[in-house]
C-alpha cells in the first residue's frame, strides 16, 4: 500500500489545539537542497507528524522519518544506498526570541503565520543526518586502501632531521 502524501503546509495555531497526527510520505525528488548530495533523486521519505501542545502550552511537532537515499561513494565512485532513521521534537515558534526562550529538550522551527511547512522540516533533517564524506563500508567498496600502520619502509628513504641545516650556520668552537 502506497502511503499518502503528507499536507505541505499545516496551520499550528488550528492543529496544536486539537493533537493531531499525520502520516504520509514526500518525495526526494521535490527536496530542492538535497537533491545536490544524492546520486540519485529516486525515492521517498516515509514521515510520522505528531503536533500538539505539551503541559506549558508549548506548540510542538515531532517527526520520525524513514528513508533510503542514494549517494556516491567518495573513495570508488560508485553508488549505495544509505539509509536515515531519525525521530526529532521541534518546539514551534514565530520569533528568534521565543526560540532563544525554548525550553532545552525542544530544537526551535520557526513558523511564518503560524504555517509550519513540512517539507522544508523534513529536508533540513534530512540533510543534517547525511554523512559528511560519503564512503561505502571498506568491505563493500571496490577501492582498498593502503594499510596505514603497516609498518612498510622504504629502505631507500632516510629520515632527515629538519634542523640539520643549523649546523652549518653555527661556528665550530674548539
Amino acid at each position: 500500500m502506497k502511503n499518502l502524501l503528507l499536507p505541505q503546509h499545516i496551520n499550528m495555531l488550528r492543529v496544536s489545539e486539537q493533537a493531531s497526527n499525520f502520516h504520509g510520505s514526500l518525495l526526494i525528488k521535490d527536496m530542492q537542497r538535497l537533491a545536490p548530495s544524492l546520486y540519485s533523486e529516486e525515492g521517498e521519505v516515509t514521515v510520522d507528524l505528531e503536533l500538539g501542545k505539551d503541559e506549558e502550552e508549548i506548540p510542538f511537532c515531532r517527526v520520525k522519518l524513514n528513508t533510503e537515499v542514494v549517494l556516491q561513494c567518495q573513495r570508488c565512485m560508485e553508488p549505495f544506498k544509505y539509509g536515515i532513521m531519525s525521530d526529532f521534537l521541534h518546539g514551534v515558534v514565530s520569533s528568534e526570541r521565543e526560540a532563544e526562550a525554548l525550553a532545552g529538550h525542544y530544537e526551535p522551527v520557526i513558523v511564518e503565520d503560524g504555517m509550519l511547512i513540512v517539507q522544508n522540516v523534513v529536508e533540513d533533517e534530512l540533510i543534517l543526518k547525511l554523512p559528511i564524506v560519503a564512503m561505502h563500508p571498506e568491505a563493500d567498496c571496490k577501492v582498498r586502501l593502503p594499510m596505514a600502520d603497516s609498518g612498510w619502509k622504504d629502505e631507500k628513504e632516510e629520515v632527515k632531521n629538519p634542523f640539520q641545516v643549523l649546523r652549518l650556520l653555527k661556528p665550530e668552537t674548539k
